[in-house]
């Protein structure tokens, strides 16, 4: 068995010297851009144009883009229950004990008061990442998450180059790492499907000529984008 092993993204660069410099994802915010402009200086080199003193990253880098779902646009969601997930049990659960150890009390002051609101908000940060679920529609995959109800990020269909489906360590659910064309690698957490929820999830994607790799019949270690 793979025990909790994590493993880090990273880009290499190999100098002209044969020095090796390796950059890690978790030292930068979005590591995908830098692997843009990465890229971006290999192709140059590649083609002889040797003229990058002076970089315009606004025409290199993608623009923030804004996206809509039309009422006529066909989604299918794929979600069973975050309430019924062992997740949401256990979640539940401790909300449940918290409110109750509060207020059985016979008295409460203020300073009891404001610790609920803090220990709701930390309960909700704890969990709330593998509460995940997943819409497709004509032109976009949409992660929503059923606690963190306002939160949506959304991905063009066209410029997704890859899903990996995987079951980690301890994991009671699986993970869904999104890679897109632009080097974009965005991982979220879900116990909110049932495994005939997770069959369709697939199949859908193949519907819409996106490549799915699943090896969550098995271990695997954790990677961090």
């Amino acid at each position: 068995m793979i025990l909790n092993e994590i493993l880090v993204d990273r880009a290499r660069i190999q100098l002209k010297n044969d020095e090796i410099i390796n950059l890690y994802s978790f030292k930068y915010q979005d590591f995908f851009k830098l692997k843009i402009i990465l890229n971006f200086i290999n192709e140059s080199i590649k083609n002889e144009n040797i003229k990058l003193e002076k970089m315009n990253l606004d025409s290199i880098l993608p623009h923030k883009k804004s996206f809509k779902i039309n009422s006529y646009n066909k989604t299918k969601t794929f979600n069973f229950s975050h309430v019924l997930s062992f997740t949401g049990i256990f979640f539940y659960g401790l909300v449940s004990i918290s409110f109750y150890s509060f207020f059985s009390r016979e008295t409460l002051n203020i300073y009891i008061t404001l610790q609920i609101p803090v220990i709701i908000t930390f309960l909700i940060l704890l969990f709330s990442n593998d509460m995940n679920y997943f819409t497709i529609s004509d032109n976009y995959l949409i992660v929503k998450n059923s606690i963190r109800f306002w939160e949506k990020k959304y991905f063009d269909l066209n410029e997704i180059e890859s899903i990996n489906i995987h079951r980690h360590y301890r994991q009671s659910g699986k993970t869904v790492v999104i890679k897109t064309k632009l080097f974009e690698n965005r991982t979220y957490s879900s116990d909110n499907l049932l495994n005939k929820h997770w069959e369709s999830f697939k199949i859908e994607l193949k519907k819409n000529n996106v490549a799915v790799f699943d090896d969550s019949d098995r271990i695997s270690k954790r990677v961090i984008y």
